[in-house]
């Protein structure tokens, strides 16, 4: 049988699951749950709501660490390297796509590599 829940809900749900029972913080709950939430939204379940239990083991096994702040450990007009520390990988994307647009105001494109984290990414913006 499907079950068929509200984006909100599911993201309110999702939120109060990170928060309560995995620690994380307000801001890294927040996006957390939108991305998760938009995977499952998207028809992309294996990014979706689904990998809470993945997380829980992250946490259990010590990949994960809420609460630890990324670090711009590198920037140019055009690039930036964030140090994640650990963290919530989604929570330290948000910080890399965000604090270019914040602090160098960049109109054109952005290379942002992350690091530190269960996984380390790039992405680019134009």
């Amino acid at each position: 049988m499907n079950a068929h829940i509200p984006y909100e809900k599911l993201i309110e749900f999702t939120e109060q699951v990170l928060k309560k029972g995995f620690n994380y913080s307000e801001a890294e709950a927040r996006v957390t749950a939108k991305v998760l939430v938009e995977a499952d939204a998207r028809g992309i379940p294996s990014h979706g709501v689904a990998r809470l239990a993945f997380y829980r083991q992250n946490l259990e096994r010590g990949f994960a660490h809420p609460g630890a702040e990324p670090e711009i450990v590198w920037s140019t007009p055009s690039s930036l390297v964030v140090d994640g520390h650990g963290g919530v990988g989604c929570y330290v994307a948000e910080f890399g796509v965000q604090t270019p647009r914040a602090d160098y105001n960049i109109h054109s494109s952005l290379y942002f590599i992350g690091r530190g984290m269960r996984h380390d990414f790039t992405v680019y913006q134009q």
